[in-house]
């Protein structure tokens, strides 16, 4: 795959004038655009439970065996990987991995703080807790619901790959079916409501607009 191929690349010149231009014209409305809708499903969070309900059930009604096993497989190639990918690209000595490394590291970091701070705030049950007609899988996960570090914590790193190596084509897609695959395996096995799966989703993208107030970027 190209992709990995390109980790031992130098990415300068990847970005050319006109998409730099395009990303500096856009990114501050689309952050200003995510940020409301962020707090506009965090402000009415009842609301949102009632439908997100309903999709959790219609979703579980195709629970088995090896589709639960499937949808473990896409949180755990979507998010879990994340910390041992990481970390191997901090010890593996080549200065350009270890900067990737350390920005996904950070990014992480940051994602994990924000989303504890959210999920104290806006204090929202798991749709487990809510429902006892939801079917658990293995042990339940403790704290609350709102926003999806999941979702948080994957959406910032593949933006992240896919602007840093741009002439990958197939990196866009690659990413969005990642992040959609995990939100949706969170949905699947009752974890998240589909509204916490957005929102991690719209902070995600906020974090990476505003990645360069960090000063390992």
């Amino acid at each position: 795959m190209n992709f990995f191929a390109n980790l031992l690349k130098k990415p300068a010149g990847t970005r050319t004038r006109g998409t730099t231009k395009r990303y500096s014209e856009w990114k501050w409305p689309v952050a200003i655009i995510l940020t409301i809708v962020y707090l506009a499903i965090g402000s009415d969070l009842k609301a949102q439970q009632s439908w997100g309900m309903d999709a959790i059930l219609v979703l579980q009604r195709f629970r088995s065996g090896p589709t639960d096993m499937i949808m473990w497989l896409c949180g755990l190639v979507g998010f879990e990987l994340l910390f041992v990918v990481v970390p191997a690209l901090i010890w593996w000595g080549r200065p350009k991995l270890q900067f990737v490394g350390l920005t996904l590291f950070v990014g992480v970091s940051y994602a994990i703080t924000f989303v504890s701070v959210g999920q104290l705030i806006f204090h929202e049950n798991r749709p487990m807790v809510d429902n006892i007609l939801i079917e658990r899988w293995r042990t339940p996960e403790l704290g609350y619901s709102f926003p999806s570090g999941h979702a948080w914590a994957t959406t910032f790193c593949w933006l992240f790959f896919v602007f840093r190596w741009q002439r990958d084509r197939f990196l866009p897609y690659l990413g969005a079916v990642l992040v959609v695959l995990t939100s949706l395996s969170r949905i699947y096995f009752g974890r998240h409501y589909p509204h916490d799966e957005i929102a991690g989703a719209c902070a995600g993208g906020v974090m990476f607009i505003v990645r360069k107030c960090f000063t390992v970027f």
